[in-house]
């Protein structure tokens, strides 16, 4: 008996640990758009906090990119005709939930991009966004995607990707129309859990239950923004995805609080310097100890990575 008390204390103490050590040891994936300039990619960089002797994975993303995966759900004017945002994104220890922090983006909140996130399955990340001068978000979305992808080795599926992408092109056009894009995230996300929990089920449900939501937010959708919501919980209801899942992504800091989640985050970057000057561990994409080195995209990114279909 004594021994298994013993065990079940030793596993209590090194299964967190356990997830802590993988998210130190995560290296950060900052996605540039190609068009930026070279000045611009610096003054990005270093927004982010990336410095040369800090290892990074760099990763550009071109304007085509972007339409594969907003191409035909995005208004032409919604995707700027060049890729010119930047994404920052650091994995999470287990269960940390999504974090985005945005400077110089417009028409597309936080919330947005953390509920379409977690549709289009990603988890536990701290992400920031930010352009040169002010930007529609819209484009951004996808940066992450791709950005995500990279980070990963895994890429997500096509399909879903568009799908979440559909929801956030949604969302954000009702938020903006409304003027209340808090309610009307609070809204889609309630009304999604429902649908994926099983407790709210078939097109004629979903309705009646957008109609009453809606009224208690004070929202008043066209009929053909209400079809447009109905017919994407249809589709996310087929999704593998549990209620559980997306509330645990969507919710935010819970007991360790905003100033923690930021402590951790500054703590995962010291940990990239340490591993790079006293533990001398290899730069994990090109073998060598130093970081970016800040050259421009006409170098034909010797050395960083370009994402690809």
């Amino acid at each position: 008996m004594r021994r298994r008390w013993v065990w079940m204390v030793i596993m209590a103490v090194l299964f967190p640990l356990w997830g802590t050590a993988s998210a130190l040891a995560a290296v950060p994936v900052e996605v540039l758009g190609i068009d930026l300039t070279h000045q611009e990619q610096q003054q990005m960089l270093r927004a982010f906090g990336v410095r040369p002797d800090v290892p990074a994975k760099i990763v550009y993303v071109s304007h085509d990119q972007e339409l594969q995966v907003l191409g035909g759900i995005a208004a032409p004017g919604e995707v700027p005709r060049m890729a010119r945002t930047a994404v920052d994104l650091m994995p999470e220890r287990m269960g940390s939930a999504l974090h985005v922090h945005l400077h110089n983006i417009r028409y597309v909140t936080a919330p947005m991009y953390v509920a379409a996130l977690a549709t289009a399955g990603v988890s536990d990340e701290s992400i920031r966004v930010d352009a040169p001068a002010a930007q529609n978000g819209i484009a951004a979305f996808a940066d992450m995607l791709w950005g995500y992808q990279a980070a990963t080795g895994a890429p997500l599926a096509p399909s879903r990707r568009r799908l979440a992408a559909r929801e956030l092109v949604l969302t954000a056009n009702l938020g903006h129309r409304t003027a209340y894009p808090g309610r009307v995230v609070d809204m889609i996300g309630a009304l999604k859990e429902q649908v994926v929990a099983g407790s709210v089920q078939g097109p004629s449900a979903i309705e009646q239950h957008l109609v009453v939501d809606a009224r208690h937010q004070q929202l008043f959708l066209s009929p053909g923004e209400e079809s447009a919501v109905v017919l994407l919980m249809e589709r996310i209801a087929r999704l593998p995805i549990s209620a559980a899942q997306i509330h645990r992504q969507t919710a935010g800091p819970r007991r360790e609080g905003v100033q923690a989640h930021v402590w951790w985050s500054a703590l995962a970057r010291l940990w990239q310097w340490v591993r790079a000057h006293i533990l001398h561990f290899p730069h994990p994409t090109t073998g060598r100890v130093d970081g970016f080195r800040g050259r421009s995209v006409d170098s034909k990114h010797q050395g960083e990575i370009l994402v690809r279909p």
